[in-house]
């Protein structure tokens, strides 16, 4: 049984009681505005021979209110969409790189924390052909103030999204014998 804690438009805290199973009171949070679903994408690109990837810059209040942070993009997906649409159109409003769906590779999905039941679907796309446009944004003064950049030093990055994508992308430069160095 699933009893809810705290309610509001965005997150929930629930309770997850199955005495059978042993489990009398396991707290976690959900994700309602995107019911749980969320999507990762880390491009990358071949800047003559040097393995690079987009990184974005960014306020992220709960990590920090006074600096920005160096993390993934990053996107909820919404209900009329796919995790895969959604990180196309991610892609578009936060670096400004139009892609295809044949374009992107789905990395799989994963957890993020014990303690949350949302689900993070990983991508990646090669933008090394790819010509960058103007950033759409969603909008929010947090993403109109942030930025991406290109970089080969990833670890920069205090997002954890950044290695756990490297790590499946790693999995798929060696099935499709692409030949990259990420140090």
């Amino acid at each position: 049984m699933i009893n809810i804690l705290k309610t509001n438009k965005w997150i929930e805290l629930r309770e997850l009681v199955d005495e059978k199973k042993g489990i009398n009171g396991y707290v976690y949070s959900h994700e309602k505005s995107c019911d749980g679903k969320k999507i990762v994408i880390l491009p990358y690109r071949n800047q003559k021979g040097k393995f690079e990837i987009l990184l974005r810059d960014e306020l992220t209040p709960c990590w920090d209110l006074n600096k920005k942070i160096i993390s993934s993009l990053t996107g909820s997906v919404e209900k009329n969409n796919s995790p895969l649409e959604t990180a196309i159109i991610e892609l578009k409003e936060e670096a400004g790189y139009s892609i295809t769906k044949e374009d992107i590779v789905e990395l799989g999905e994963m957890f993020g924390i014990k303690s949350s039941d949302t689900v993070y679907y990983l991508f990646t796309v090669d933008l090394t052909n790819k010509e960058k446009g103007k950033a759409t944004t969603d909008g929010s003064k947090l993403e109109k103030e942030a930025k991406c950049f290109w970089t080969d030093n990833f670890l920069k990055a205090q997002d954890p999204f950044v290695y756990a994508a490297l790590i499946k992308m790693l999995k798929h430069f060696k099935q499709t014998n692409l030949d990259f160095k990420l140090i």
